[in-house]
């Protein structure tokens, strides 16, 4: 049984995470392990707490991609958590749930079982030694751990013996020796953890505070691709704060409107979905209130500038996505966190990510000379953007339009 606990006093996050190998000696997954402590162990006062709080460190602190990459990620699931429903929203390709030996067996917990199960979830028994309370689990399971230090090697040749009636893969955890591993491939173990072949391995990540956790939530659910306008506009609704700025901004001199906005409905009809969009995101940011403002307005220039000179260069461009790579450029500041690690958070197209990490493309082309602009560095601006004019126009355009919607939020 493995768990990941943090400090809430602490900015640092320590996530564990162990290879699960085939008989092949290839990575096929991970076991995410929670550590309090550099010295790797873990003290577990409550199991619920913890694997709740491996799920967040691993999905937002961190970042799934950099834990894992592409392989699985293996996930200890108690009983409160299983019965509780909170695992349903887990993705289910990338995870495999781990229902532990301590688990007490009851009818909630095999009807849970059964629901991930018929989700598509695959599910392993952790630490699993046989005996009859557990067969219903046994047949909703796909994969089968066994802890060789729990048994004699008779016991485990019985044990498997008895399993290879029913439809599960079998894991060998805790392997320590060649032996071992060897002895468990003779007996059909497709799986296999341990110190043999690899000690848990800490992965060190920064704590989000939970307002700024609450932002990349909103950002996230806001630029899903397949967000409708009704959710968008459920979503505005329950921040009364977001809702109140947005119509604000929408009736400022500003927009110019012929008459007055007064309902979430008709402010997105009149932005749509992108540029409604970048305005959720202009306001949320500006609600950040650790940061200096004038974090805050260097990403509004930067938007309005990108937007500016998007247009300028072709007609044909979505300057909405010029505009948010100029307002994302400085979320690593207003946030405390690498601009990378933030990316992965968030359901950006590749073009986009390329753009804020590289300034690479159309879009990072245009971010690079605004940001060289904006430094003096002359000598790195594109010749296409060369024209001293051209260049302080937008600027000077950015700026007043940054100083109107400042006093409008």
């Amino acid at each position: 049984m493995s768990q990941v606990l943090t400090s809430e006093s602490s900015e640092e996050i320590l996530v564990a995470r162990q290879p699960i190998y085939d008989s092949q000696l290839d990575v096929v997954a991970y076991e995410l392990l929670y550590r309090d402590s550099h010295n790797n162990q873990a003290i577990i006062d409550n199991g619920e707490v913890a694997t709740s709080t491996v799920i967040i460190n691993a999905f937002v602190n961190i970042g799934f991609d950099t834990l894992v990459g592409d392989k699985k990620a293996f996930i200890n699931i108690p009983k409160g958590l299983l019965v509780g429903g909170e695992t349903a929203s887990l993705p289910k390709e990338n995870i495999v749930l781990e229902i532990l030996e301590d688990v007490v067996i009851d009818d909630g917990v095999i009807a849970a079982t059964r629901n991930l199960a018929e989700q598509g979830y695959t599910i392993a028994l952790d630490d699993f030694v046989f005996d009859e309370k557990w067969r219903p689990l046994v047949e909703l399971a796909s994969i089968i751990k066994i802890d060789l230090l729990a048994l004699e090697e008779q016991q485990l040749v019985k044990e498997v013996a008895y399993l290879k009636s029913f439809d599960v893969e079998l894991l060998a955890e805790k392997v320590e020796s060649k032996h071992e591993f060897e002895l468990c491939q003779k007996l059909g173990f497709r799986y296999f953890q341990g110190y043999y072949f690899s000690k848990p391995q800490i992965v060190k990540g920064a704590k989000v505070p939970s307002s700024k956790l609450a932002i990349l939530r909103i950002l996230s659910r806001v630029y899903d691709p397949e967000i409708s306008f009704s959710e968008l506009e459920e979503i505005l609704s329950q921040d009364v704060s977001l809702s109140y700025k947005l119509l604000r901004i929408i009736n400022s001199a500003a927009f110019k409107t012929s008459k007055k906005v007064e309902s979430l409905k008709q402010a997105i009809s009149i932005l749509g979905l992108n540029n409604l969009r970048n305005w959720v995101s202009l306001i949320t940011f500006s609600g950040i209130k650790d940061k200096p403002s004038e974090l805050f307005r260097t990403a509004m220039v930067r938007a309005k500038m990108c937007e500016l000179l998007a247009k300028q260069t072709s007609q044909s461009v979505d300057s909405n996505v010029y505009f948010m790579v100029g307002l994302f450029s400085t979320i690593d500041a207003l946030l405390d966190q690498p601009l990378e690690v933030l990316t992965d958070k968030m359901p950006f197209s590749d073009e986009v990510i390329d753009a804020l990490l590289n300034h690479k493309g159309a879009v990072g082309s245009v971010l690079d000379c605004v940001i060289n602009y904006e430094s003096g560095n002359w000598d790195f601006i594109p010749e296409k953007y060369g024209k001293v004019s051209v260049l302080r126009d937008a600027y000077l355009e950015a700026v007043e339009w940054a100083a109107d919607i400042y006093k409008a939020i």
